[in-house]
């Protein structure tokens, strides 16, 4: 009797297992399922999504969206509060690629309407300046079109190139816009003053039936600076004693031996180059020297080199917006591909920044100071810059 019961016994717990066997399958089944059917409904909820439906169509029509606006959602999710409070997305892109929006971000539409208003107001002063100084507008002879007048044809845009006020950085530009090359960077400061003029277009070696054509149709503009900065400009860049300018011997050897020999009867031969700003200054508005003697084109008035008075132009740049005016031209020519350099890219002297005007301009006389405004008040007048303050002056 008792091996019969666990006989019976085994019988019983064999069915057992076999019923829990297909308990469990069934359940891992279902479980497959179920989970199955939960990820068809996330994927369909997911598709179904505003984001998703537009970024389908731009796929379908071959117009994914750019990288940086999906950036900028993250960016909105993951960045503290209070980084973003009412940011723009153009505030959160500059955030996540650290952009410095003055010197590498396009303009928006507003800067144009800005820069737009500003360039009214800015040729109006001029136009009213002309007045006053009785120059006729829109006239212009062959034989007094400046050489520093440069072309693009294929952009339609003429520019008057200043020393010491971005031109380096401009006539770069022109190179590219000519297809000479790709991108400003490839260009040296020094190529671009010299081989690279060569291929450039004068304005002045064109016939006189294409000149008249140019100046009629084509974006014309030109850049001006303070005048007090951009003469210390020069002077820090060419004639300082401490000048980093890898050329700046030759200008001391010649123009600065020149003002220091008008100066220094006593000065030994062989003696340090030691010019002082304020011999320069009284060199450039002496009047014993002879004006074409001390004119120069890095330091010379702005008004003779571009003939604002003459030349109806249609951009008034300025080197104290150097930035925003470069891409507003950019842009109003068709060029905002091109990156503008900025003024770095060539010798930067740190000229306008006051401290520094302040701390040249103090030991000059008044006298040469007065004398100084006098020689550039033109420029001071087309341009809108204030006459100087006198009170850092010294005496």
């Amino acid at each position: 009797m008792i091996p019969m019961a666990r006989q019976q016994q085994n019988v019983v717990n064999i069915g057992s297992q076999s019923d829990v066997g297909k308990m469990t399958s069934r359940s891992r089944l279902s479980v497959l399922i179920l989970m199955l059917v939960l990820t068809l409904l996330s994927i369909l909820a997911y598709l179904q999504s505003p984001l998703q439906i537009g970024l389908t169509k731009n796929i379908v029509v071959g117009n994914f969206p750019p990288r940086q606006r999906h950036l900028n959602d993250i960016a909105r999710t993951t960045l503290p509060q209070d980084m973003l409070g009412n940011s723009t997305d153009e505030d959160v892109s500059r955030t996540i690629f650290n952009i410095d929006k003055d010197k590498t971000a396009r303009p928006t539409e507003d800067l144009m309407v800005k820069k737009s208003e500003e360039q009214r107001t800015r040729k109006s002063v001029l136009h009213e300046a002309c007045k006053h100084y009785d120059k006729q507008t829109n006239w212009y002879s062959q034989m007094r079109i400046p050489p520093n007048i440069i072309v693009d044809d294929a952009h339609k845009v003429v520019y008057c190139s200043v020393p010491k006020v971005a031109c380096t950085s401009w006539k770069k530009v022109f190179l590219v816009l000519n297809k000479s090359f790709k991108n400003t960077s490839e260009i040296s400061q020094y190529f671009a003053n010299r081989d690279g003029q060569k291929m450039l277009i004068r304005l002045k070696d064109l016939p006189d039936a294409d000149i008249n054509r140019i100046l009629k149709s084509y974006t014309k503009f030109l850049f001006a600076r303070h005048p007090f900065s951009r003469v210390l400009s020069a002077f820090r860049n060419k004639l300082d004693p401490e000048s980093t300018f890898e050329r700046a011997e030759i200008w001391q050897r010649t123009v600065g031996k020149r003002i220091l020999d008008e100066y220094r009867e006593s000065r030994k031969a062989g003696a340090p180059f030691d010019l002082t700003f304020e011999e320069f200054i009284r060199y450039l508005t002496d009047p014993e020297v002879p004006r074409k003697k001390s004119s120069n084109k890095h330091w010379s008035r702005i008004y003779d080199q571009c003939l604002p008075c003459d030349i109806d132009y249609d951009v008034i740049g300025k080197f104290e917006t150097l930035n925003e005016d470069s891409e507003y031209i950019l842009r109003l020519i068709h060029a905002d591909d091109v990156i503008f350099p900025g003024s770095d890219s060539s010798s930067p002297t740190g000229s306008s920044n006051q401290t520094r005007l302040e701390s040249y301009y103090k030991g000059v006389p008044l006298v040469d100071l007065q004398n100084l405004y006098q020689r550039f008040k033109i420029d001071f007048d087309i341009f809108g810059y204030e006459p100087p303050t006198l009170a850092f002056k010294g005496s």
